[in-house]
This record gives C-alpha cells, sequence and structure tokens, in this order.
C-alpha cells in the first residue's frame, strides 16, 4: 500500500515545473507555421527551376512515340502536350507568386506568435497576437484563392505527363545508353537523331516531374496551413479575450521544453519507484 502510494505520487505531477498551455500552443503553432512556410517557399523557387524543352520540339508524334497510336489518341496526347506549355510552362513564374506569397504571410504569422510568446506580459502578447490574428486572415484568403486554380492545373500537368510518364524507364534508362552511343559512333545521322529525340524527351520528363513535385508539396503544405490559420485565428482570439496566459506564473523558457523536462522527470522517477519495488 506504501508503494502505491509513492507511485501515485510520482504520476499525480506534484512538484513539477508549471506548464502554461496557451503559449504552449503559441509555440507550436509557431513551429508549424515555420515548417509550412519553409515548404512553401521551396516549392515556389522550384519552379524557377523547371527548364522544359521546346514546344515544338517535345509535341511531336515521333518524340511522344506515338507512330503507332490511332489518330484519336495521337490528337489527344498532342492536345495534352500542348496544353501542358500553355497551362503551366509558359506560366510557370505566375504560377510560382501564390506559393511564395503564402509562405512569406507564413512567416509573417510565424514571427508575430512567436513574439508575443516570448514577450510574456499583458501589454505585449496581446499586441502581437492581434497582429497574428490580422495575418491568419489575410493568409486565409491567399491560401483560399489559389484552391480554386491549381486542381484544375494539375490535372493538366497529369494529362500532359501521361505519355512521358508511360516511358519514364526507357527515358532513364536510354538517356545514358544514347549518349554512350552518341559518343561512340558520332558519325551515324540516324543515331544522331534518335539521341537529339531521346534528349528532349528527358527533359521534358525531367521538367515536368519538377513541376509535379512543386505543384504536390506546395498544394497539400497549402491544405495544411488553412487549417493551421483557422486553429491559431481561434487561439489568437481566445489569448486576447477569453483565455488569457497566466503571466505571472509564467517563467522563462519554451513551454515545449519545460514538458519534455517534466516527461523525463516523470519517466525516471516511475522507473526509479518500479526498480524499488522489484528490489523489495
Amino acid at each position: 500500500r506504501a508503494m502505491a502510494v509513492d507511485v501515485t505520487t510520482v504520476l499525480s505531477g506534484e512538484d513539477f515545473e508549471p506548464v502554461e498551455k496557451q503559449l504552449c500552443l503559441g509555440e507550436v503553432a509557431s513551429i508549424f507555421f515555420g515548417s509550412l512556410a519553409g515548404l512553401l517557399l521551396l516549392s515556389g523557387l522550384g519552379f524557377w527551376t523547371v527548364s522544359p524543352p521546346g514546344e515544338q520540339d517535345l509535341c511531336r508524334i515521333e518524340t511522344l512515340g506515338l507512330q503507332n497510336k490511332t489518330e484519336d489518341t495521337q490528337v489527344f496526347e498532342l492536345a495534352a502536350c500542348h496544353a501542358l506549355y500553355t497551362g503551366a510552362f509558359n506560366i510557370l513564374n505566375f504560377i510560382s507568386v501564390p506559393f511564395i506569397l503564402c509562405g512569406l504571410l507564413a512567416v509573417g504569422s510565424a514571427v508575430f506568435v512567436a513574439r508575443g510568446v516570448f514577450a510574456r506580459n499583458e501589454e505585449d502578447t496581446p499586441r502581437f497576437f492581434k497582429f497574428a490574428a490580422v495575418v491568419d486572415f489575410a493568409g486565409l484568403l491567399a491560401v483560399w484563392v489559389p484552391s480554386l486554380i491549381f486542381p484544375a492545373l494539375a490535372a493538366t500537368v497529369d494529362a500532359g505527363m501521361a505519355p512521358i510518364h508511360a516511358y519514364w524507364i526507357t527515358i532513364t534508362v536510354g538517356h545514358y545508353g544514347m549518349r554512350a552511343l552518341n559518343t561512340s559512333d558520332s558519325g551515324d545521322e540516324h543515331m544522331q537523331k534518335v539521341t537529339e529525340i531521346e534528349e528532349v524527351l528527358y527533359q521534358g520528363y525531367c521538367a515536368a516531374s519538377r513541376l509535379s513535385i512543386c505543384l504536390t508539396v506546395g498544394s497539400i503544405s497549402m491544405i495544411l496551413l488553412f487549417w493551421l490559420y483557422l486553429f491559431d485565428m481561434g487561439r489568437n482570439i481566445s489569448a486576447v479575450t477569453c483565455w488569457k496566459p497566466n503571466y505571472n506564473q509564467t517563467e522563462q523558457g519554451l513551454q515545449i521544453l519545460r514538458i519534455r523536462r517534466m516527461l523525463r522527470k516523470r519517466y525516471r522517477n516511475y522507473m526509479r519507484v518500479k526498480n524499488n519495488t522489484g528490489e523489495t
């Protein structure tokens, strides 16, 4: 019975550092804002690194390997290839703007929330949380508008990549094989032509794949950021109105690290009591 009392005392939470939940939630939100901001900025800047081949070089029957396809299939695949340029490759700089803008707004939210968390006083903390709520609202609008456009853009990219994806293994292996053959027999005009076609197809595959990765990572980050904005707006409003942090009880240091120390201390105390029980 005495040992049971010791275990209850160890796990009851007594003699542990108090954790201010409101500020702890702010720390978590700030970390997630910073992480999503980094992903969005990388996605937005990644569009500037996409280097597709010329449209007239890629969107050809010979390049896409459509010689043995039906006429309807050839028309469809060529139209999808041209749509890939019209709806994506030719407007890469424009596509990157929403991702970069949303990333910068997420950075602003992260900064204001972090400033409010580290201020820890009745004047500065609510002021920074109010600024963060305003940025959250602007971020919601900035994320919501692209969400209406990017699904159609992603569908355009998938349709344009369909004939390229069908040969992705051949493209990857043939890219290096053709270069080796071209080096060893540079006088063969037919081989040079085949090598040029393969090189264009390889460039198109790399460009479309990188575009698809940037769109996927950026779109998922925007969805997560949308829900994070909703959560943080509610947290900021409650921190200013009905659920204010207890500034008198708050000490310096991150609340997340305080929770970590508390859990480690609880675990060590529990193991000590458990070991003592086994020895007894």
